[in-house]
């Protein structure tokens, strides 16, 4: 798995299966790393899976669609409305991102709102 510029092992939990960066041979590579992450929930309102899906393929259309810094991306879907939750390298990269999604989302009449936004304590995939 790449994390920024370095390589990180996945390493098994015996009991479970899952794979998981957290272990012995890469705390010393991710220290300094990993922890610079931050989880961002946005609850957008009048977020409509239509205006979601739209606006996927307004940031495909600008190139944004995998943005540089973003790790992970989660759309849930609650009451009607698209939540999100991304995991992104750091705040610049997420900020860099902003100036493509925010005026998409204006333009789509959704009101992104301000996120909950918090460093990461751990990723484990799976």
């Amino acid at each position: 798995m790449q994390l920024g510029g370095y390589f990180a092992k996945i390493c098994v939990n015996p009991r479970s299966g899952a794979g998981n960066v957290a272990c012995n041979e890469n705390r010393e590579m991710l220290r300094g790393t990993a922890d610079m992450a931050l989880g961002m929930y946005f609850t957008p309102s009048s977020f409509t899976p239509a205006r979601y899906d739209d606006t996927l393929k307004r940031l495909e259309e600008a190139g944004a669609g995998s943005p540089p810094g973003r790790l992970y991306h989660v759309a849930i879907e609650a009451d009607g409305l698209i939540q999100v939750f991304d995991v992104w390298e750091s705040e610049a990269s997420f900020e860099a991102f902003g100036k493509t999604l925010l005026p998409i989302m204006a333009d789509l009449g959704a009101d992104p709102g301000q996120p909950q936004v918090s460093p990461v304590h751990n990723l484990i995939k799976g």
